[in-house]
């Protein structure tokens, strides 16, 4: 069904070709990412990149709350939504994954 519809996470396109083109690590884009927050903690791009770097190291906890909140700022971002629907159905969560799908349907 749909739920199982997104099994690897979407990476963010800009801050990962960014640290690419640096030869940054993960833990130095992590660092980075942190400190645009700092600066900007209202846009919904910097908390997804966070998540998808947390999910990528294994900090699932993290990386939800950081797409969670991704999704609070900004609700039609298809990044996030796709995957912390992908993280719910990892951790057993697949309502909760069906009901973001779900709501989609109707922004």
């Amino acid at each position: 069904g749909a739920v199982h519809q997104v099994e690897r996470l979407t990476p963010g396109t800009s801050f990962e070709r960014f640290v690419a083109s640096r030869k940054g690590t993960p833990s130095e884009a992590v660092s980075l990412l942190r400190e645009a927050l700092k600066l900007d903690g209202t846009n919904s791009d910097y908390w997804m990149e966070l998540g998808v770097l947390y999910a990528s190291a294994g900090r699932l906890g993290e990386a939800i709350a950081c797409l969670e909140k991704s999704l609070d700022l900004n609700p039609l971002n298809e990044d996030a939504r796709s995957n912390l629907a992908s993280l719910y159905v990892r951790g057993g969560r697949r309502l909760d994954a069906a009901r973001l799908r779900w709501e989609r349907l109707w922004l």
